[in-house]
């Protein structure tokens, strides 16, 4: 009953966690929507109409427990692809998912958060061109995820608190066995 009741309190924090993660993606997305129509209102457009088609893949997903890395990597593009309307030729990026790691079990909403810190402050705020990248290995029976940006990298401050909500859901889930590095 004690293990029980402790995976029910572990399910419910990391379900709060998510929850916080989730309405800041769909803020973000928003508003920037919301700006590229002053400027354009075509690509501002295509931007909702990806991140509809974005929306319909991805909320079957969003209350899960559990993903992929397939399912998250494609989700990522996707994102990525609505964040290029509106930077245009400024941001270039490149998923390297191996097929065979495509299945790996990973929390939810764990690699948005990640990719938007990259563009707001890697990109955005200097106006600088970019690219993201986000590479999969396995190593000594352990999968490490990479994002690296070619802007000003990790910045503290603004995201803080859902950088914060990523390494308090993998040490609620993995303990010690997960790492959350910023460098």
């Amino acid at each position: 009953a004690r293990l029980e009741a402790r995976r029910h309190t572990l399910e419910s924090k990391l379900q709060a966690m998510q929850a916080r993660v989730e309405p800041q993606f769909l803020f973000n997305t928003l508003a920037q929507v919301r700006q590229l129509y002053e400027s354009d209102a075509g690509k501002a457009g295509k931007m909702l109409d990806d991140l509809i088609a974005y929306l319909r893949a991805a909320l079957p997903y969003l209350r899960e427990s559990s993903s992929t890395l397939g399912k998250e990597a494609a989700l990522a593009s996707a994102y990525l692809d609505i964040v290029r309307i509106r930077l245009g030729e400024r941001l270039s990026f490149d998923i390297a998912i191996p097929p065979e790691l495509a299945d790996a079990r990973m929390p939810p909403m764990m690699l948005l958060p990640l990719i938007d810190h990259a563009i707001v402050y890697g990109f955005e705020r200097s106006q600088a061109d970019g690219t993201v990248r986000i590479d999969c290995t396995v190593g000594d029976g352990k999968l490490r995820l990479t994002i690296t940006d070619s802007g000003a990298g990790f910045v503290p401050g603004g995201s803080e608190a859902d950088l914060q909500s990523i390494g308090d859901r993998l040490d609620a889930l993995y303990g010690r066995d997960a790492q959350f590095r910023r460098d």
